[in-house]
């Protein structure tokens, strides 16, 4: 008996020649089923004859139609892809005009701020320094107004940041449930 190895182990001669024999039989199958195919749709065709030719027009009456149809969905389809395109660089655009305003704006309050907080800081050192603590008030003062804006800063953008995301996440999501909504009303 002859014997081939290979990596996954031993298989016997027999076996091979099994697999070979179903390989063959499964060739002469498809060989015989694409010679006679033809000639079984023949038999069909004569057996439902009436039935197919009233498909087969009835498909030859509508294929165009239904060429028009797809034509105009992807048509459609294009445009509709196009006007929201358009409408995210206009918002984009909206976007940043209004983030430019809130900067200038946001600019013009810390100057404001900035006069304010220092006329109160001369008003404050002049009163530390009538009662002989001005290095210490100075100091406590000056760390504390920087501990402030620095704080003050930081939680007025991330307020506005998370105010602006989450306004937006919403309309998109708005957006993208209404669109979705459209889409599947339109198909029923």
């Amino acid at each position: 008996m002859h014997v081939f190895r290979f990596k996954n182990g031993i298989v016997e001669k027999k076996e091979i020649q099994l697999t070979k024999m179903k390989l063959c039989a499964s060739k002469k199958i498809w060989r015989i089923w694409t010679t006679y195919r033809e000639n079984y749709y023949a038999a069909q065709r004569k057996k439902f004859g009436r039935s197919v030719d009233v498909i087969e027009s009835f498909a030859l009456s509508i294929k165009d139609k239904l060429r028009q149809v797809r034509n105009k969905r992807i048509l459609k389809e294009c445009l509709v892809k196009c006007a929201i395109l358009i409408q995210a660089h206009v918002r984009r655009y909206q976007t940043r005009e209004q983030f430019i305003i809130l900067q200038k704006l946001a600019f013009a309050a810390r100057t404001i701020q900035r006069f304010w907080r220092c006329t109160n800081l001369k008003v404050n050192l002049k009163k530390s320094i009538q009662e002989r603590r001005s290095a210490t008030i100075i100091q406590a003062a000056w760390r504390q107004r920087l501990y402030n804006l620095s704080l003050s800063r930081a939680l007025n953008c991330l307020v506005k940041f998370q105010a602006r995301s989450r306004g937006f996440l919403a309309r998109t999501h708005m957006k993208r449930s209404h669109h979705a909504a459209t889409r599947i009303q339109r198909v029923w």
